[in-house]
């Protein structure tokens, strides 16, 4: 089945018009086999077939959910564009690299005609192309460095977050350290992650006290700043993306 990433609306009203009763079939015929499970199995599979994302995800060869949060970003606020050069930090299992694959790389394009660059970068391995790493090591700097090759880079993906603890400030406070990381990684004097200027940066966080501060650390380098939460992200979790637009480069 073709998938059309220019329009992530128009995707999800064909699944909807099309796939709703074999998706019903299958969650009743799933239900069945993990009632006598470990209840927190029974629980995530149940979660999961009833999850519309999750079955978008796997009717369009997407490897997570996650796809459809990036496409919905990329709908409403125009992050990402045909030939462009982006690092996808929090790679693992993929889905984003797809997604990027997609609109970088069109299929209207011929093989010798295309422009653009695509590094992932996970502490996890994907199986996809990508670097596994651990982006806050300065061994891993080194290596971005070699693969970028001299490419600067119209814009910086984020999707990583730090195994959960359980404890909300304590999540909170991890996730906003990892952002403010690559942030420093694009700012400082010879940066590992060359970010062109009036380039985008894109990364996820949880709600906090924290937000606030680090929002008006991306306000000092970038010309405008918003927080948004896309309609994949799930309704009860706290998560949401820091979009900043307009990198001022410091001479």
């Amino acid at each position: 089945m073709t998938k059309s990433v220019s329009n992530c609306s128009t995707l999800l009203r064909f699944y909807q018009q099309n796939c709703t009763s074999c998706s019903s079939s299958l969650r009743r015929n799933y239900s069945q086999k993990v009632k006598s499970k470990n209840p927190d199995v029974a629980r995530f599979v149940r979660r999961q077939l009833d999850d519309e994302y999750v079955r978008y995800a796997r009717m369009h060869d997407y490897r997570a959910r996650s796809a459809f949060k990036l496409l919905q970003l990329n709908e409403k606020l125009k992050i990402i564009s045909e030939g462009d050069t982006v690092i996808d930090v929090g790679a693992a299992p993929g889905s984003w690299c797809q997604v990027l694959s997609e609109i970088i790389f069109p299929d209207k394009l011929k093989p010798g005609k295309r422009q653009g660059y695509i590094l992932g970068v996970d502490i996890q391995s994907s199986n996809i192309a990508s670097k596994k790493a651990d982006i806050t090591r300065p061994a891993t700097h080194a290596e971005l460095r070699r693969r970028l090759n001299g490419r600067t880079l119209d814009v910086v993906l984020s999707d990583m977050a730090p195994s959960p603890t359980g404890d909300h400030y304590t999540d909170h406070y991890r996730i906003i350290a990892l952002c403010r990381c690559l942030l420093g990684l694009i700012t400082s004097e010879n940066a590992p992650i060359p970010l062109k200027e009036n380039g985008n940066f894109l990364c996820k966080i949880w709600d906090g006290v924290y937000e606030k501060e680090f929002t008006d650390e991306l306000k000092k380098h970038f010309r405008r700043v918003r927080g948004i939460k896309p309609d994949a992200s799930r309704n009860e979790s706290s998560e949401k993306y820091l979009y900043a637009h307009g990198f001022i480069k410091r001479l």
